[in-house]
């Protein structure tokens, strides 16, 4: 969406070998890993949703964030298998959203558009995004799982998954600046066990918090400045495997 926003990455990439029994997999999860908002969740086209994203109020990337639940209406299911992104000025982002979105699982997946309404200098703007569970939703342009709740409702996040809101969301982008190693990271995640992927995407805080910890660990031990690297993602990737230490 056109704001700045704190990330929460999904893993994607390729994985090499073993590619069909993979698609495969994938294919009969996407189908069943996630919900219609109007046969599951009580929804109508028309219903007004609100999503919770991290906004930033300053200039840039200096400004604090804000958590706004930001008001959207559901406005129709996306039909065919491609999937569109928010903004595609040079076609590559629309590229790389339809190969992440395979890769993540979610190709096949019922995906919804909700339109969200103006805020503040936000013009109004149209999204797609797959419905996982009760209260949470991913944006596949973002790659984000986001918080979401119906209007009204007075839902809020789990109290034990704030950790305040600078201090909510490390991203390996964030800390690296490195877009190939960020790519890494994604494509360490897929070559988990398909089992802990279905798990990563329907318990995906507890995955967080454990991914961030490792991610500040190192930074913490090799000094401000350090870039992490591949070997680096690779051993905390596997720390989280093993439920150990990196």
């Amino acid at each position: 969406m056109a704001k700045e926003v704190g990330e929460r990455n999904l893993g994607g990439g390729g994985v090499e070998g073993e590619e069909k029994n993979v698609d495969v997999e994938v294919a009969e999860w996407s189908a069943r890993e996630n919900l219609d908002p109007v046969k599951d969740l009580g929804l109508s086209l028309g219903s007004q949703v609100e999503v919770l994203w991290d906004v930033s109020v300053g200039e840039g990337n200096t400004g604090d964030l804000d958590r706004v639940w930001w008001k959207g209406t559901l406005v129709s299911e996306e039909t065919g298998r491609g999937v569109e992104c928010g903004r595609d000025e040079e076609g590559s982002a629309n590229k790389r959203l339809k190969q992440d979105t395979g890769a993540l699982g979610f190709e096949r997946s019922s995906k919804w558009r909700l339109k969200y309404q103006k805020y503040g200098t936000f013009e109004e703007e149209t999204r797609t995004v797959v419905f996982l569970q009760s209260h949470l939703l991913v944006d596949l342009a973002e790659q984000q799982l986001l918080e979401w709740r119906k209007e009204g409702d007075a839902y809020e996040p789990p109290a034990a998954g704030e950790a305040g809101a600078e201090d909510e969301v490390v991203t390996i982008g964030q800390v690296t600046a490195e877009d190939e190693v960020y790519e890494e990271g994604l494509a360490e995640l897929t070559k988990m066990p398909f089992d802990k992927q279905q798990a990563f995407a329907s318990e995906y805080r507890v995955l967080a918090d454990s991914f961030k910890a490792k991610l500040r660990e190192i930074l913490e031990n090799k000094g401000e400045g350090y870039v992490v690297g591949k070997e680096d993602i690779h051993r905390m990737v596997e720390g989280i495997q093993s439920g150990g230490d990196v």
